[in-house]
């Protein structure tokens, strides 16, 4: 997995978390960024915002469990592949 990879992945979970936090959380103002506290669901756009997130947030989580399973396959065969060839199976002669 490449490491922009890791960071869309890492990008789409922070924001549905920020996007939760913030309507749970009176956090306060961090690092001149606006106190984004907002205990209702009900502004314009949350909601949508909120599922949107979540769900790049689960195809993000998705697409990680898939890289990880490729390459844990991709190492089963080429261990397999190293195994045969050291029992010499494979060689003609």
């Amino acid at each position: 997995m490449s490491r922009s990879g890791v960071v869309w992945r890492l990008c789409a979970a922070s924001a549905c978390a920020a996007v939760v936090t913030y309507n749970y959380v009176d956090i306060g103002p961090i690092a001149g960024l606006p106190n984004m506290y907002e205990p209702s669901w009900g502004p314009p756009g949350k909601v949508l915002s909120a599922w949107a997130e979540g769900a790049a947030a689960l195809l993000a989580l998705t697409g990680l469990i898939r890289a990880l399973a490729q390459r844990r396959a991709a190492s089963g065969r080429q261990d397999a592949t190293a195994s045969l060839a050291a029992a010499g199976h494979g060689t003609s002669g």
